[in-house]
């Protein structure tokens, strides 16, 4: 979905996307970029026209997720040189 950041007005919407994570946009070129999730593409568009120029699916395997750090779960071990 693109809307006027101005009056909230719907301009139009971008085909393709399925479980959003972000958008950029590139005013020199005229294009944006959004993240599909369920599918791992990133989807090219037109920012005057909003509709899709193409779609890039990952071409490579996801690198494993880590376990997310708990407090009290890990140790940091500081050395210091005195030079």
């Amino acid at each position: 979905m693109v809307v006027d950041e101005n009056d909230g007005r719907l301009i139009g919407e971008v085909t393709g996307i399925h479980g959003a994570h972000g958008a950029a946009i590139v005013e020199t070129t005229g294009h944006g970029f959004a993240t599909s999730s369920d599918d791992s593409s990133i989807v090219m568009f037109d920012l005057g026209t909003v509709k899709v120029l193409g779609k890039r699916t990952r071409l490579r395997t996801p690198t494993p997720r880590r376990p997310p750090i708990l407090p009290g779960s890990f140790s940091i071990l500081v050395i210091e040189r005195n030079s």
